[in-house]
């Protein structure tokens, strides 16, 4: 497994080993981190320099192996490679009241068959149910805010009546995130990560117990597909996230409420999917919570022709790799085989 680290001097390298009161000397440091040779990484044409004017993306694979050359302590380079003890990410219920979500579109449009699917998901072991009033597949056509409103906020009322859970509303529009948060909704999932409406940071500054989970995503959903470029899917995520996050901060919404997503799927071409998925840990590097959403995509499709439905083995190619990259939520549809998939994973990784 390969952990992508960003630093943007050798000071900072420095700084970190002292931070955490490590005996290692720099020398030992250098040479781990590579910041004496050319670190070379599958998403480049070019090798990458480290350089005092220039950012460097250092890999570091198996760090286990790396123990036994070195005397950093364990925790030491856990820190250095954003590692938390291995734990079964929380799963993100998908409830999708929409007639026309990808996958599950017209299914739960009532708000019966809402709160019904919302505790089938609960009783298959999701903490958190994810609501949608509007898909966000590529090419749909945008929800008026009266219709968006009308679908989602009763059966945010309804779940929390009958069930101990935490509610997620997808939605970038501010006046649903705050009519969300009024009836009980603690996660705000945002895929415009704040940019498609300005008066939303405004709610989260007057709910401070709500998260926020920002995506990435390249254009709106009605084009996003539409022939997405990218210099590198690496370097652009970490621009991204760098700057949404430090507008967050700048509005007072500090890391602890913050949830980044790589938004698989979301303009992006399928190598663009594929490599993100391969480097996952490159979002650790922000020092946020990190949601991975890759159930049931056509990514999957174009490796493997399948239907939507029939894409759970797919999914749980990805499920194993938010366990490997210690990703803290994952959103799926299929709770109960994921749940399944992640209780024997784990229960064999620890033995």
């Amino acid at each position: 497994m390969n952990y992508i680290i960003k630093f943007n001097t050798i000071s900072d390298v420095k700084n970190y080993f002292e931070l955490f009161n490590s005996r290692i000397e720099f020398a030992v440091a250098s040479r781990l981190i590579g910041l004496n040779i050319v670190s070379r990484y599958k998403l480049c044409t070019e090798s990458v320099f480290h350089s005092e004017r220039y950012f460097s993306l250092v890999t570091i694979t198996n760090y286990r192996d790396l123990i036994k050359y070195t005397d950093i302590k364990v925790n030491i380079i856990k820190e250095l490679l954003g590692i938390r003890d291995k734990s079964i990410p929380v799963i993100m219920g998908i409830l999708n009241i929409t007639p026309d979500s990808f996958s599950d579109g017209n299914k739960y449009l009532s708000r019966t068959t809402a709160l019904q699917h919302a505790e089938k998901l609960v009783k298959h072991g999701a903490g958190i149910i994810d609501i949608g009033g509007e898909s966000t597949r590529p090419g749909a056509e945008k929800v008026g805010l009266g219709e968006e409103l009308k679908r989602v906020v009763p059966v945010v009322k309804d779940i929390l009546e009958q069930n101990e859970i935490v509610v997620s509303v997808d939605t970038y529009k501010a006046k649903v995130a705050e009519e969300a948060t009024n009836s009980g909704a603690l996660i705000i999932n945002d895929i415009s990560a704040l940019r498609f409406d300005n008066d939303m940071i405004e709610v989260l500054k007057s709910n401070p117990q709500t998260k926020i989970v920002l995506m990435h995503m390249l254009g709106n959903p009605e084009t996003m597909q539409n022939s997405p470029e990218y210099d590198n899917i690496v370097e652009d995520i970490i621009s991204f996230f760098e700057e949404r996050i430090e507008f967050c901060l700048l509005h007072g919404i500090v890391k602890d409420r913050i949830i980044v997503d790589p938004g698989i799927g979301f303009g992006k071409k399928q190598e663009d999917n594929t490599n993100l998925l391969r480097y996952l840990s490159i979002l650790h590097s922000f020092g946020c919570e990190v949601l991975l959403g890759a159930s049931r995509k056509s990514f999957i499709n174009k490796i493997y022709p399948s239907t939507p439905t029939a894409r759970v083995p797919g999914t749980l190619v990805t499920t194993s790799l938010a366990y490997d990259n210690s990703i803290q939520y994952i959103r799926v549809h299929d709770v109960s085989d994921n749940m399944q998939y992640l209780k024997v994973y784990a229960s064999i990784n620890k033995g």
